[in-house]
């Protein structure tokens, strides 16, 4: 199969990488630099650490999570009013997301209604974007990609360009020292099943599966000390390195049916992104079993998993309980009746799920009734 891949974004990273921005700001030679980042970090620190490095920095702070268009709009007007040449987004998927769209709405010709129906609508780059990711596991700090909920379907869109990539991403694990562990155990869950199902996608390709294994075995290695410390900087490091990873590598490879019932959960209840992709996790690798048995075996290797002679089908078992008992030891155990979902939606949830775009690309083809079995599997 033919591919092409690239990495757009440039990374700095470890311990202190915060204090490269200095030079980044000023080799982009921007005059007008603005934070985007949520409603919590706004109330931290944070912000004023980023000013230390860069004093004439303004902040926007009301990012909301998991946002919608709504909110890019909001992000728009406070990049227009502050006139603002240069974009520094903190924090997770969400601001992140917000800086990516309100960079390229300031310079395409183009609605946000029209770029959540064409992506190929984005011709242009946006203003310089440097991103700082407080959590470790949407990975939007390096993908091409953002999401945005589409309050006319009550749906979340992805949205794919080349001009969405960060100019720069610095990971810093010490601006991760005061990060919650259930946070951490959310995205981290996050950035693992985005790394599975990139290696398992029909899009899937050398250099993806490269950067995805090694994300994975990252993740095995460090998402418990991560969580139960946010101060080792050693795990969290290895987190946001993991993360990144799968970010690069998704940007040219693809999700699958896990992604698509959890952006779709996303439009109708409020359950956090990486909570909802771990929920479907392992249902899902139980049915996509038979399609990809080599690519479970390599999965396994990267989770230290013997797979010496096991048949295909005792190989994923092992993968699934592996999974399962990882994702138990950080507290994730919730179920989709947690959150609220209602039984007599799961048919309409499931019918969605099937028609995302995420869907296409999982190696196992599902009937609108396998979609929702596998919700009803994470009831």
């Amino acid at each position: 199969m033919n591919f092409n891949f690239g990495i757009r974004s440039k990374v700095i990273a470890g311990p202190g990488a915060l204090k490269e921005l200095k030079g980044i700001y000023e080799q982009l030679d921007c005059e007008k630099p603005l934070i985007i980042t949520d409603t919590f970090l706004g109330t931290t620190d944070l912000p004023d650490r980023i000013k230390e490095v860069v004093p004439n920095a303004e902040v926007f702070s009301e990012v909301e999570a998991d946002p919608k268009d709504k909110h890019v709009f909001k992000g728009i007007e406070a990049v227009k009013e502050k006139n603002a040449d240069m974009l520094i987004a903190i924090g997770g998927g969400s601001s992140i997301d917000i800086a990516k769209m309100s960079s390229v709405l300031l310079t395409n010709d183009v609605t946000l209604e029209e770029v959540l129906d064409d992506w190929d609508k984005i011709t242009k780059p946006g203003i310089p974007l440097i991103t700082l990711p407080t959590t470790v596991g949407s990975g939007s700090e390096m993908t091409r990609g953002a999401l945005i909920g589409d309050s006319r379907t009550n749906t979340k869109k992805v949205i794919v360009s080349d001009y969405l990539a960060a100019d720069y991403t610095i990971l810093d694990p010490e601006l991760l020292n005061t990060l919650p562990p259930a946070v951490t155990a959310s995205t981290g869950a996050d950035a693992l099943t985005q790394g599975i199902e990139g290696i398992i996608s029909t899009t899937s390709n050398t250099f993806s599966d490269a950067l995805h294994l090694h994300a994975v075995s990252l993740i095995k290695k460090s998402l418990r000390p991560a969580v139960a410390n946010s101060s080792n900087l050693e795990a969290m490091g290895n987190m946001q390195k993991a993360s990144a990873m799968v970010g690069a590598a998704m940007a040219h490879s693809a999700c699958g049916a896990v992604h698509a019932i959890a952006n779709t959960l996303g439009g109708y209840y409020k359950i956090p992104h990486g909570i909802a992709c771990a929920m479907l996790l392992l249902p899902v690798l139980k049915y996509n079993a038979i399609a990809v048995p080599d690519k479970y075996r390599s999965i396994a290797k990267a989770l230290d998993i013997s797979v010496n002679g096991l048949q295909d089908w005792e190989v994923a078992d092992r993968l699934v309980a592996t999974i399962e008992r990882l994702l138990d030891d950080v507290g994730i155990t919730q179920t989709l009746s947690d959150f609220g979902v209602e039984e007599n939606k799961i048919g309409e949830i499931a019918e969605q799920s099937y028609y995302h775009s995420d869907n296409l690309t999982n190696p196992r083809k599902p009937s609108i009734k396998d979609v929702e079995n596998l919700i009803r599997e994470a009831f």
